[in-house]
């Protein structure tokens, strides 16, 4: 029996180790921790992922289907398929998952995340008192004159709190409130302009909706600002 128990054990630590490693687009994928065995709350995080939208008469899930759950000792992850592309309605489904997720016993931590790089907001506006948007518009030009030899090619973006719509872009790139709401911070940005690469980092509030990066053509900031 204790070998049998053994074995068990040893396949649900590498589905888990799997799954942890797991970026499948189009899918979220929750992780969490609880206070005694994560594999005894797993169906419970499942209901919970697939709380029902009041409004949603022909797609009444955000979450319709599960492509995987794991759990080793305290942790567990599962991966969900979103409804449809986009992650349109996250906010919306955070706020009833937050609600949900409040209610299980012995659930000590959890997480989620889209995974991919096609998370867009179906929410829009100010959030009320914070002053926090959610969403800002992150573009990017080099100042060298009439020189068309620095004109942007793209940009790219990573890091910071948000979710970032798509990481490389050749116009702009739009960033989401998380989960938690959360938008404001330190973000890593590059770009090509003509021929020539740049990079560096730039400190978003969150309180407005556009963030320009401006650069000299020796990649020396040149008065980046948000409007």
């Amino acid at each position: 029996k204790k070998k049998i128990i053994a074995r068990l054990e040893k396949e649900a630590e590498k589905d888990y180790n799997w799954l942890m490693r797991a970026n499948w687009k189009g899918n979220i994928k929750c992780t969490f921790t609880s206070y005694g065995k994560a594999f005894r709350l797993l169906d419970k995080v499942k209901n919970a992922l697939r709380v029902r939208d009041p409004e949603g008469f022909f797609n009444p899930y955000w979450v319709p289907d599960f492509n995987g759950a794991a759990a080793k000792e305290n942790k567990g992850v599962i991966i969900g398929g979103w409804y449809t592309s986009g992650f349109q309605g996250y906010n919306k489904w955070g706020g009833y998952l937050k609600r949900e997720m409040s209610g299980i016993d012995g659930l000590a931590s959890w997480e989620v995340d889209p995974m991919g790089s096609g998370y867009s907001s179906s929410s829009g506006g100010s959030s009320g008192g914070s002053g926090q948007v959610d969403w800002v518009s992150v573009n990017a030009e080099m100042v060298c004159g009439l020189n068309f030899a620095c004109t942007k090619k793209w940009i790219s973006l990573s890091g910071g709190p948000g979710y970032i719509d798509e990481p490389r872009s050749t116009t702009s790139i739009s960033i989401h409130k998380n989960y938690k709401g959360e938008i404001g911070g330190t973000y890593q940005w590059s770009g090509k302009f003509g021929n020539k690469v740049c990079s560096g980092t730039i400190n978003i509030s969150g309180t407005k909706r556009n963030f320009m990066i401006k650069v000299y053509d020796h990649c020396g900031d040149a008065g980046s600002y948000e409007y």
